[in-house]
């Protein structure tokens, strides 16, 4: 009869950096101690982890061995240097089994480290051990190599050897013959390992003990790398045992770890399994959609090094983002507010000409119910999209836009934030990479009381992995005489996957606003409801919104106060527009202007707005020149600049010569094209 060996704890640790509460451990040793033969805590290991990484004797002092027999677990290659074995190394780690909790060791070996392993297993039976060795992907052996190694295996000290189906690929067929093979060469008792990436594990461990194993694995819910393990109540009801103190110890702990940690079967396990790919392929792809995943699997997996891990071979994971602009005409508490000017510029085209600065034009759409908030955004050539009457939030609106289904990365930019921050939008661009699977958005501290009580200004409460826990208008938090100590406020740009805002809408239009959403008015918290979280980012400052007319006012100062500061803190390249940034037009007065731009002149011109504030002059704008189709001559360029989406990197226009320390002209700047210019000026 089969021995169980139980490895929940070691191989679960992948998913947990070897991090287990003391309850569930010594929860899952009391169930599983009168039903398998030994239990494997971790790894003996000298790298950085948690404690059953480690697995230390004095920081599992709690564990009593009653009889119990306990292994761990060594990875040779982490015992190696210049392929020998770090003996100090060995023995600072691993003592004498009479003053260790651990009377069982194994050692996973690869092929070529095979006599390292032999030499292990003699300094580990110096110090008592009972010992395996584990066969690390064995499924790639020839027949001719598995045959050499259990030769030399047999004349070695070792107690059990044993087959590791590390790729989660063998076929019960192929095992099969392995084991007929590992007979033919050794009498040592052997064992099986079985991971279930092609959902083989209960197959391969009924075939091994029909080859007469001695030892199989397993592991409570099949807890294990990749796709997990042969779950260990599997076999004990194969083996007619009792195991229903297993069930309530899943119940109790192990469903909701599941939960968080997602171990077992899905398409990119089953993709790795058929084709022999190192697990680590899909563990360093964290934040990666599956079909991400599994594209880049796909990549590889014919590659001659798959089967063991190298970073280069996956690429850097990209994502596209497009940004939406939910811009209402009939608001409630300001109608008309999305077009409305602010220093002679509609609010929602100031917030669309921040957001492109990020990520482009083309990726910008204003989504409006109302054809004259259409006709305006129209105008000034950015995408609209008309969305119905119907939306209970910005959010649904933004939802209603088709071609956000193209996009990897879905913004809400409000479109009452004529001061939003570019670098705002960045960051939760960035953080929303890191964490794909979260609803992403930013706060900023309040230190003003009357911003606290003010129920215009949404406070969010976080906890201290920077989830959102609660969101509302109401001065919250407050200590429990309602004073204000802290809090933080919203900055109103979310990050979504198709999948998050999908969710989000399908649910208003089934069931309307959820509960505490419509009580607080505050639309956030329909993903708390449904259950995704919602990852804060902190940022400075904020800006101010436009939530009723008097705001406006107070955004022109702003306004007004940046450019006053900009005239001062910011040096002033001033570039003649005809002939440096556009070829020269000789057909002004017929309104010919629309010639094509100078070789690098726009790429020049972004680059250097990172850095300068910059001024266009032309003498086409001079007030005695004649309209042309209603348009004077700065009309004319700023129009041309529009076309050419360069417009939101000019800070004027004017007709003469302005003040600046730096010209750029078609007459007296001393270099000819714009690639030397950029070179003299450092900016290349």
């Amino acid at each position: 009869m089969s021995k169980i060996v139980d490895c929940t704890f070691r191989d679960g640790g992948y998913y947990t950096d070897w991090n287990f509460s003391d309850k569930i451990v010594l929860d899952t040793i009391k169930v599983l101690k009168p039903l398998v033969d030994i239990i494997e805590l971790g790894f003996k290991s000298p790298f950085k982890g948690g404690r059953y990484r480690r697995c230390s004797e004095h920081l599992l002092e709690f564990i009593e061995k009653n009889n119990t027999k306990f292994s761990f677990m060594v990875n040779i290659n982490e015992f190696t240097k210049d392929n020998k074995l770090n003996m100090s190394l060995l023995n600072s780690n691993i003592t004498h089994t009479d003053e260790s909790l651990f009377s069982v060791t194994r050692a996973a070996v690869r092929q070529e480290q095979i006599n390292l392993g032999i030499e292990y297993i003699d300094f580990v039976k110096d110090k008592g051990y009972f010992s395996t060795i584990n066969l690390i992907r064995s499924e790639l052996y020839s027949e001719m190599e598995l045959s050499n190694v259990i030769k030399k295996l047999d004349k070695s000290n070792v107690d059990v050897i044993y087959l590791a189906d590390s790729l989660g690929s063998f076929y019960p067929n192929k095992l099969q013959r392995y084991f007929e093979i590992v007979k033919e060469n050794t009498n040592k008792k052997i064992g099986f390992h079985a991971h279930n990436n092609i959902s083989l594990a209960f197959s391969n461990t009924l075939t091994s003990i029909e080859c007469g194993v001695d030892y199989i694995d397993g592991s409570v819910f099949g807890i294990g790398r990749g796709a997990g393990n042969l779950p260990i109540e599997q076999i004990l009801m194969y083996k007619k045992l009792d195991c229903q103190n297993v069930i309530k110890l899943i119940d109790l702990h192990f469903k909701d770890l599941h939960k968080n940690k997602k171990w077992g079967i899905n398409s990119t396990q089953m993709l790795s399994g058929f084709n022999r790919i190192h697990p680590s392929y899909i563990e360093t792809q964290e934040g990666a959609t599956e079909s991400e995943i599994f594209l880049n699997l796909n990549r590889i997996k014919n590659h001659e090094d798959r089967t063991l891990f190298d970073s280069n071979l996956l690429k850097p994971q990209s994502r596209s983002v497009c940004a939406v602009i939910p811009a209402r005409y009939k608001s409630t508490r300001f109608p008309g507010k999305p077009i409305v000017e602010i220093a002679g510029i509609p609010m929602v085209i100031r917030v669309a000409k921040q957001v492109e600065k990020v990520v482009g034009k083309e990726n910008v759409f204003i989504a409006t119910e109302d054809e004259i908030v259409s006709q305006v955004v129209s105008d000034y050539d950015y995408n609209v999209i008309i969305t119905s009457d119907e939306c209970l939030t910005g959010t649904d609106r933004v939802a209603e836009v088709p071609q956000i289904r193209d996009y990897d990365i879905i913004l809400n930019v409000q479109g009452d934030e004529p001061l939003i921050d570019t670098d705002h939008i960045q960051k939760v661009i960035n953080i929303k990479k890191e964490n794909y699977e979260k609803v992403v958005s930013l706060v900023t501290t309040i230190n003003d009381e009357q911003e606290f009580r003010n129920n215009n200004v949404v406070k969010f409460l976080r906890n201290k992995n920077n989830l959102l826990v609660y969101a509302s208008r109401s001065p919250i938090p407050g200590d429990k005489n309602g004073k204000f100590i802290s809090s933080h406020k919203h900055v109103p740009v979310y990050a979504f996957s198709y999948k998050e805002i999908s969710k989000f809408y399908e649910y208003g239009k089934t069931f309307g606003k959820s509960d505490v959403e419509y009580n607080e008015d505050v639309e956030i918290l329909r993903f708390l409801d449904l259950g995704i979280d919602v990852l804060l980012g902190q940022v400075s400052g904020g800006g101010i919104g436009v939530d009723v007319k008097e705001d406006v006012e107070k955004v022109e100062q702003i306004l007004l106060w940046d450019k006053e500061q900009d005239s001062v803190t910011k040096e002033v390249v001033a570039i003649d527009f005809d002939g440096v940034i556009h070829k020269n037009s000789k057909g002004y007065f017929d309104g010919t202007i629309y010639d094509k731009p100078i070789d690098g002149s726009l790429d020049a011109i972004k680059k250097l707005s990172k850095k300068y504030k910059i001024i266009l002059f032309t003498f086409k704008g001079h007030p005695k020149r004649p309209l042309v189709n209603g348009k004077n001559g700065i009309e004319l360029c700023w129009d041309w600049l529009k076309k050419h989406e360069l417009d939101s990197y000019i800070s004027d226009i004017v007709w003469g010569k302005p003040n600046a320390k730096i010209y750029i002209d078609d007459k007296g700047y001393r270099f000819e094209n714009w690639s030397d210019t950029l070179n003299f000026l450092g900016e290349e």
